[in-house]
Order: structure tokens, then sequence, then C-alpha cells
């Protein structure tokens, strides 16, 4: 899986986050920032270490698109 986005000093947090959420293992990361962008790559599996079905696969993306939007929202309002 990767993600591109703006840099956020909590996108690792929100990300794990999501894993955790849809029951996903993280076994590698690589993490570069270029500029203002975050390139993050993740190899992940399910708890049994098999490939992400399409069920876990829209959590995730649900997920992840959740709590980066909280994220927003919350600093937007300045909490």
């Amino acid at each position: 899986m990767v993600f591109i986005t703006a840099e956020r000093p909590v996108l690792l947090s929100l990300v794990v986050r999501a894993f955790a959420y849809c029951g996903v293992s993280l076994w590698n990361a690589k993490m570069a920032t270029l500029g203002s962008s975050d390139e993050d790559f993740y190899y992940i599996t399910d708890l049994d270490n098999n490939p992400l079905n399409e069920h876990t696969l829209e959590c995730l993306e649900k997920s992840v698109t959740k709590y980066l939007e909280l994220d927003g929202n919350r600093e937007g309002t300045g909490r």
C-alpha cells in the first residue's frame, strides 16, 4: 500500500491507527519526505499473514480517509 500526501506531523500515527482498526499487520515501512510531500510505502498483511482481501482494503481506504479528515478538521479549529 502506498500513500502520497502533503507532509503532516501525525501521518504515521493516523495510518497505524487505521491498520489496527482494520486488523492489518505491518511488516515493513519506508518513508520519504520530498519537499512538502510524504511518500510512504507499507508492506502489510492480514493478521494471519495473508494478502489483504477486498473487505480489508476497503476498510483501510475508508479508515485512513476518516482519520486524515478528522485530524484536518481538528487542525482547522486550533485544537
